[in-house]
Order: C-alpha cells, then structure tokens, then sequence
C-alpha cells in the first residue's frame, strides 16, 4: 500500500510535469512571433511599370539603376509625368520581388522582433506575450534611404514604426495537443 506521503509525492511531480509542459517560454513565444506572416514577409513599396505621374520612389530606383523613367508632358501642374521601365538591372532584382496585377511589390524592410518582456495569462484572452519589435532597412531600402514613415505596402497589417524606434506590441498564444499556435497580434 502506498503512503499518503507518496501519493502526495506522485501527484506534485505530476502536476509540475504538466503544469512545466504546458508553459510558453519567452524564446518560444519570440520563434513563433518570428515565425508569423507577420514577420516573416517583407515591407514593400509598390511599382508599376507604366506611363503616368511620377513618385519619388520611381526617382529612387531610377538613381540606382532599376529602372528608366522616359518623362513626358504631363496634365497636372507642377507634377512629374513619364513612362517607368525596368532596365537589365531591375529585370534581375525583380525575379526576388513578389508580383501581381497591381505591379510589383519593392521590399525595402523586414519587421524584427527585438524582444519578448513578459507572458501572461488574461481571462478570456488566454496566454499573451508583450513584445517590442522594429522595422529594419534592407540593402535596397538603405540605398534608397526609403523613409518608412511615408508608408509601404501593408497587404499584411504590418505599419511599420519610423526607423530605429521600437514599438510594444501583444500576441495571444493557444496552447493544443500538440504545441503552442500563435493565434493573433494585437499592434
């Protein structure tokens, strides 16, 4: 017969193992945020190679070399008018870049989860996780000295904050059989 020592013994190491399986540790909360459509598609500017008004992010790519702007006389007073082309160059670094019926989607950034502070469980929401994340340049958003405040494609809910500046934001986590699932970002 087992003792009432032991009984208690076996079901507090229970416990702790279910209890210690089922938390969300901050470095796994962190890989799933990462892991997200959120994160994990780029920040575009969007560009149709097409005649029309001009923008300064048709300028930027035609100074480092991506694509031609033939200008032409415009309707608008005081605007740019012309035809936007992608030359050799364009052709090569647009076999990277995602392209529907709009045009083509220029990435220039990524959003980067810099930390997760705290983990928490909040009635009716679940297990949520703070984090702070930011926008970072990529090598053609430097060379562009792309201004991210002006704004960019945001096909997936992602604004991202002026460079450098680190914003909170929450994520709601459930746990299944399985694993843990990140369910929603709250920005």
């Amino acid at each position: 017969m087992y003792s009432l020592r032991q009984i208690v013994v076996v079901i507090f190491i229970s416990l702790c193992q279910v209890r210690c399986s089922r938390d969300l540790s901050r470095s796994r909360a962190e890989k799933l945020i990462r892991e997200s459509p959120h994160f994990s598609k780029d920040v575009t500017l969007p560009l149709q190679p097409r005649a029309g008004l001009l923008d300064s992010l048709q300028f930027s790519l035609e100074q480092v070399g991506l694509v031609h702007l033939a200008l032409t006389n415009c309707f608008v007073s005081g605007a740019k008018c012309g035809t936007v082309k992608l030359t050799a160059k364009g052709l090569e670094a647009a076999r990277g870049w995602q392209v529907d019926e709009r045009g083509y989607h220029v990435p220039v950034a990524s959003a980067i989860v810099v930390s997760v502070t705290g983990i928490s469980e909040q009635p009716l929401v679940g297990t949520v996780a703070e984090f702070l994340w930011k926008c970072q340049l990529n090598d053609l958003g430097q060379k562009l000295k792309i201004d991210l405040r002006s704004g960019g494609n945001t096909d997936f809910s992602l604004i991202c904050p002026p460079l450098n500046a680190v914003k909170q934001s929450r994520a709601s986590f459930r746990h299944s059989d399985d694993g843990w699932r990140l369910t929603d970002i709250l920005w």
